[in-house]
């Protein structure tokens, strides 16, 4: 999982979401603004506002924002258990981002992720369940699911990554 500040308006709204947020997680991680799942080979796919979910090149991201990389720790989840995310996120591939399922989660923040209501921290979500079993919403100070609880979850860790030569 791919973890990173998201330029711009939409960015600036989910920080301040986040920071309003009563889920000490959230706002611990309230930097964190977007999400997506690494695939291989320099790509990740991602749900971004205003687009549908699609593939893209981390090297873009990296290029004017500071990522972060993280992954499940549990022992129990095999390496074809671990493969089968990039083949389930690549699935989504061109399903619509909804902006009505991130204001929803506001309103009721409870929310759980829904498979036809997809943004990128629930798309996250819904891809790590399918492929590992490991829901990271069971907990209710993880729902919704956001940047910045998925940033900070307890059941991901660090990988240490540098993505540019200097």
């Amino acid at each position: 999982m791919v973890v990173h500040r998201h330029p711009g308006l939409a960015g600036f709204v989910l920080q301040a979401g986040q920071l309003l947020s009563t889920k000490p997680l959230t706002v611990l991680g309230s930097h964190m603004t977007h999400v997506g799942i690494y695939v291989a080979d320099g790509m990740m796919v991602d749900a971004t506002l205003g687009r549908p979910i699609g593939e893209v090149s981390v090297w873009n991201y990296c290029q004017t924002r500071s990522v972060q990389v993280r992954r499940i720790v549990d022992p129990a989840i095999t390496p074809a258990q671990i493969a089968d995310i990039a083949f389930k996120a690549r699935a989504h591939v061109g399903e619509p981002y909804s902006t009505l399922a991130l204001i929803a989660s506001k309103l009721w923040p409870r929310t759980k992720p829904q498979r036809k209501s997809l943004y990128c921290s629930t798309f996250v979500g819904l891809v790590v369940a399918d492929a590992t079993g490991v829901d990271l919403s069971s907990s209710p100070d993880h729902q919704p699911l956001y940047p910045a609880t998925l940033g900070m979850h307890p059941d991901l860790t660090d990988v240490l990554v540098e993505w540019r030569s200097l």
